[in-house]
């Protein structure tokens, strides 16, 4: 008979549930079978247990360790149960304010953007809920979040609640040194998003002189710090040439991982740019023209094309957005989009979204959901509008849309990006044409071609015929 305690995880239980752990590198629940749940539950360090075949695999594993004399197992770790859904994520805008007046936007439903501002006060008490209902990480963005006055003090009440920042959205004009340091002292690990719109077009998209030259010292300053960097460029028929020596640049400086994103028709871009967006067709074929370029090269920064291909140039592997499923095995209670149901996105005002890209759009064709100052995180994590909405099965998507219905690709595809329906149709539950194009054209064939050497995720299953 030995005591055991448990080995850096917390045990964790929600409705539908109910036996996870979570490490401490970590931001999710990772699922157990009863048995091994059981019996990490009685690894506190002063229980005493026989050496059984669980015991011995829990020990192989490092979930737990025999216990030293004395030894008890932290508070923190010990089995806690959340009377609510699970919610790993917040996606907390804490303010629309912005030293920026960039034209893309998507946050404004027109070209004046609501300027709403988080106090300091209900941060604190939507972080103390979240903790509450076993949120495990906050995502900061905005606006530009660095504006907000107590933007720091935030940070650090993330982390009185055991909860962490697991990246910052910023435009970047405000890092310095000193704010590095002070965020390396909270939490190393905390990921920096930075948006670059570009070689030579950054000022313009940002509506700031000087932005560019500002922006590539920060990321400089950023990778010199330590930090993980993840820098993000909204393409469009305007700045489409330069993406290649966008990725250069980001290369030279040390990035961890570039992702472009198509500039969407935001009511604001519209209203800026007239008709500037690239058709899905064009943004496809000038991934493929970067994928190209990057497949001759001897690049470490990760490349991520939205909607197109995720690559790993370390692992030589990578993944099709556009694949979300094997398509062998469908689940009946599949989600069409993870981030919405695992990132619950808060706006200033209080108002919730499926997601923070969305919100333009969806306050534009009148779609409403709860306000959580209202109605509280663990009451809109029970039973709510916006549960329901992020929670409901892809198959809801067949059910309303024929074409979704008649799809072969369909259970991999799931129905595509519920942001895509809305722009394009006005409907929350059509079907996503980007995604259609992508297997209708035949993109993860050419993907293929191009990154040979690498293996895919998730092979696409095609019709026999």
């Amino acid at each position: 008979m030995e005591r055991y305690v448990l080995n850096k995880i917390k045990l964790r239980s929600w409705w539908f549930l109910p036996c996870t752990y979570i490490r401490d590198d970590g931001m999710y629940a990772t699922k157990t079978d009863e048995e091994s749940f059981a019996v990490l539950k009685c690894c506190d360090g002063i229980q005493m247990l026989e050496e059984t075949d669980t015991v011995k695999r829990l020990l192989e594993q490092e979930l737990i360790l025999k216990a030293q004399e004395g030894e008890t197992t932290e508070e923190k770790r010990l089995w806690k149960h959340y009377e609510n859904r699970y919610m790993p994520g917040l996606h907390l805008t804490i303010t629309t304010r912005c030293n920026f007046n960039c034209i893309h936007c998507f946050e404004a439903e027109d070209s004046d953007i609501k300027r709403e501002e988080m106090s300091l006060e209900d941060c604190r008490k939507l972080f103390e809920e979240a903790k509450n209902c076993g949120v495990q990480f906050v995502v900061i963005t905005g606006g530009e979040p660095m504006v907000h006055p107590h933007f720091m003090e935030i940070i650090r009440s993330v982390y009185e609640n055991d909860m962490r920042v697991r990246q910052i959205y910023t435009n970047g004009f405000y890092l310095n040194e000193e704010t590095l340091q002070e965020l390396k002292a909270i939490d190393p690990r905390i990921r920096l998003n930075i948006s670059y719109d570009g070689k030579g077009y950054h000022d313009w998209m940002r509506g700031v002189k000087g932005a560019e030259k500002n922006l590539l010292e920060k990321i400089r300053l950023c990778v010199q710090e330590g930090f993980s960097v993840r820098v993000c460029m909204t393409i469009n028929r305007i700045n489409k040439d330069c993406a290649k020596q966008t990725l250069d640049t980001l290369e030279e400086l040390g990035v961890q991982e570039f992702r472009i994103i198509r500039t969407s028709e935001t009511p604001r871009w519209k209203l800026n740019a007239g008709d500037a967006c690239l058709t899905f067709e064009e943004y496809y074929d000038a991934m493929l023209d970067l994928l190209r370029e990057y497949a001759k090269g001897d690049y470490h920064c990760k490349l991520n094309l939205w909607k197109f291909a995720l690559v790993y140039p370390q692992s030589r592997w990578y993944a099709m957005e556009a694949v979300q499923a094997d398509g062998r095995n469908p689940s009946p209670n599949q989600v069409s989009c993870t981030i919405a149901r695992y990132e619950l996105a808060v706006f200033p005002n209080g108002q919730v979204y499926p997601c923070s890209p969305i919100s333009g759009t969806f306050d534009a064709y009148g779609h409403k959901l709860e306000n959580i100052f209202e109605t509280g995180m663990k009451e809109l994590l029970q039973d709510s509008r916006y549960l329901r909405f992020v929670c409901q099965s892809c198959r809801k998507i067949a059910e309303h849309d024929k074409k979704c219905r008649a799809c072969f690709h369909y259970p991999q595809c799931l129905g595509g990006c519920r942001t895509v329906a809305l722009v394009i149709f006005g409907d929350l539950m059509a079907h996503d044409e980007m995604r259609c194009l992508f297997y209708e054209k035949k993109y993860y064939r050419k993907i293929r071609e191009i990154l040979t050497g690498y293996r895919a995720q998730i092979e696409v299953i095609e019709p026999e015929n």
